[in-house]
């Protein structure tokens, strides 16, 4: 094939043909150009123009647009064991038309999936069941955490079965297993089997009054829509939850209380002070009394909790916890017991923590826990009704000629554990 061009005077657009000697073609412009085929077994047949026509190609066989090769259409003829395929190197605008028997590409694998391949489809060969039409039609996306994913078509159509409006007694809207059913009273509505209220006004502020259900209740999760029945909540549906009360010093209702029914003496001095290093409130309890039989001086902080009305029973497990801190580790020199009675005033046998409370590490403070089992025999705790707790702060002072050394007891913030609705 052999390629001339020839600037003309005139724009004039011809077509020449001899069959076995040339064909011309003019283009109009500025400068006009002429291309021109020479001799048969350059391409030029009577039924049309062939490149290579000769079959001289062993790859490709290449048509380039322009002054480069970026813009090219290209014939892949080592493509699938020389069956071939074209290679377009742009966007195909077919300006609204129809593309007639197309078929998407066949893999039994998938093709690759990336940046560049995005909105690619392909048929996947590999999923023909043999009872059925075949596999499916996938295409390339992004997947949530921002990679590439093949994703199959959806079929988000509705069927008749599944708009089961006028079978009676079931319903006027139901997935076809039942699973999910407006029923045709229009008040109540079916998800498996269980019957939830959707009728307007179906939780009124009539059902949310005289404190029945308190702000504190309605948390994530209080309220479940099992609950929701018949127009009304009962306070035994409000889901429980766990909290934590916390009370520092000083405390409300509460006393001191020297124990005259014990053996111990009450010389010393109760103080209520904050320690800035470790940003806590506290009571300190210390004698300047160093008897001769070392017997301690004590004084009794006796608190009474309120349990609040939504009360329902105290955690398993270390349902009290109070911050402590004694001078030294020994109980000879310093030391906390603590009494409990319940609400029915019955005194109630603490498991843990209960007596013998010193700093493991002199003059740190620590959180020690109070536990006992709530279940115990004659325990009451009645939601409104106070508990008492008796903490007993027990000190002594060494006397060596003019030199005092006491050693005091400290209490601090007070836990306590339980749930309520």
């Amino acid at each position: 094939m052999k390629i001339k061009t020839k600037t003309l005077s005139q724009k004039v657009l011809g077509l020449g043909l001899v069959l076995g000697l040339s064909v011309s073609l003019l283009f109009p412009g500025a400068a006009d150009a002429r291309l021109i085929f020479t001799t048969e077994s350059d391409g030029v047949n009577a039924d049309g123009y062939h490149i290579d026509n000769d079959d001289s190609s062993v790859d490709t066989v290449d048509l380039f647009f322009g002054a480069s090769t970026d813009a090219f259409l290209k014939f892949d003829m080592t493509y699938d064991g020389g069956t071939g395929k074209f290679d377009l190197s742009h966007a195909l605008d077919l300006s609204g038309n129809e593309l007639l028997n197309f078929i998407v590409e066949n893999s039994e694998t998938a093709p690759t999936c990336d940046a560049a391949s995005i909105g690619r489809l392909y048929y996947d060969t590999s999923a023909y069941p043999a009872d059925s039409d075949g596999g499916q039609l996938l295409f390339c996306t992004l997947d949530e955490l921002g990679g590439y994913e093949w994703v199959a078509n959806r079929d988000n159509s509705v069927t008749a079965a599944m708009l089961n409006a006028d079978t009676a007694g079931l319903g006027l809207i139901q997935a076809g297993d039942g699973s999910l059913q407006v029923n045709t009273d229009g008040v109540t509505l079916e998800l498996n089997g269980d019957e939830v209220r959707i009728k307007e006004e179906g939780v009124t502020t009539l059902e949310i009054a005289d404190d029945t259900i308190q702000l504190i209740d309605m948390g994530d999760s209080s309220v479940a829509s099992a609950e929701i029945v018949d127009e009304s909540v009962e306070f035994v549906d409000v889901k429980a939850r766990s909290i934590v009360d916390e009370l520092s010093p000083e405390f409300q209702n509460m006393t001191l209380w020297a124990d005259t029914t014990a053996p111990d003496q009450h010389v010393g001095t109760m103080e209520a002070d904050y320690d800035v290093a470790d940003d806590r409130s506290y009571y300190k309890w210390s004698t300047n009394k160093d008897e001769v039989d070392n017997s301690l001086h004590s004084y009794t902080i006796v608190l009474q909790y309120g349990l609040p009305e939504n009360f329902i029973e105290w955690a398993d497990t270390n349902q009290i916890k109070m911050d402590i801190r004694t001078h030294t580790d020994s109980i000879a020199d310093n030391k906390l017991d603590v009494a409990m009675i319940d609400t029915d005033e019955t005194g109630i046998t603490l498991t843990s923590g209960g007596s013998d409370i010193v700093s493991s590490v002199a003059d740190d403070w620590e959180t020690v826990n109070i536990t006992f089992d709530e279940n115990q025999v004659d325990a009451h705790w009645e939601p409104g009704l106070p508990i008492v707790l008796r903490i007993k702060m027990s000190s002594k002072s060494d006397v060596a000629g003019a030199v005092i050394t006491q050693h005091p007891v400290y209490l601090g913030r007070i836990q306590f554990y339980y749930d309520v609705k």
